[in-house]
């Protein structure tokens, strides 16, 4: 979508309302609650417009160097949606920042038709300015 996160770098990314290297739309949304740790951390991505659109979503209550389970949801532009079993690593959490660059590995994506299940991972996420 732009430049990717990895385990060693996490920006630039993408704003909200920016666009991504295809010139297509996105759209970020970050919740963060509370004031210590372990943060509850709810965020979303839509990639495309319309039809066309890739949605991950996922919440997670977490903190630097923690490694919890988790779902994270996948909407795909054919109206296919997976819930995956995650595991999310959080390399660093900066609450100042309200900020979280971590990465999630899914042993188990399943489709809401129950079809085949497959896996994902490891994939990388940051997230700043959370409201």
């Amino acid at each position: 979508m732009g430049h990717a996160v990895t385990a060693s770098e996490k920006g630039p990314g993408i704003e909200d309302g920016g666009k991504q290297s295809d010139g297509s739309p996105a759209t970020v949304a970050c919740q963060w609650i509370g004031n210590s740790p372990p943060f509850l951390i709810q965020a979303a991505l839509r990639a495309g417009a319309g039809k066309a659109a890739r949605v991950l979503s996922f919440g997670v209550t977490i903190d630097a160097g923690m490694s919890v389970q988790g779902n994270a949801i996948v909407a795909l532009p054919d109206d296919k949606q997976f819930m995956g079993n995650c595991t999310y690593n959080a390399i660093e959490v900066n609450n100042t920042a309200r900020s979280i660059w971590g990465s999630l590995t899914c042993d188990s994506f399943v489709p809401f038709e129950g079809e085949n299940p497959c896996a994902l991972g490891p994939s990388y996420f940051f997230f700043e300015n959370c409201k």
